[in-house]
């Protein structure tokens, strides 16, 4: 019957929608463990660094002048 033939078909697109789930939390699951030791390997790198890092100017992180403000 047409009803018979309609669920095969949506049970084959579920099984096809699963399997691409399932390639997705794969590809997903792969990418966080490389994101992971990625980011083992900065951290350690960033304890190798020496302690003695030039610091930025002062004027990049200093708040701006004390222009009068205009609209007091």
């Amino acid at each position: 019957t047409a009803t018979t033939e309609f669920s095969e078909a949506s049970q084959a697109r579920l099984d096809e929608l699963i399997q691409q789930v399932q390639g997705i939390q794969q590809g997903l699951a792969s990418i966080g463990s490389a994101l992971s030791t990625g980011i083992q390997e900065i951290t350690s790198s960033v304890d190798e660094l020496p302690a003695s890092l030039p610091e930025p100017p002062p004027e990049s992180t200093a708040p701006p002048t004390a222009d009068p403000d205009p609209s007091e």
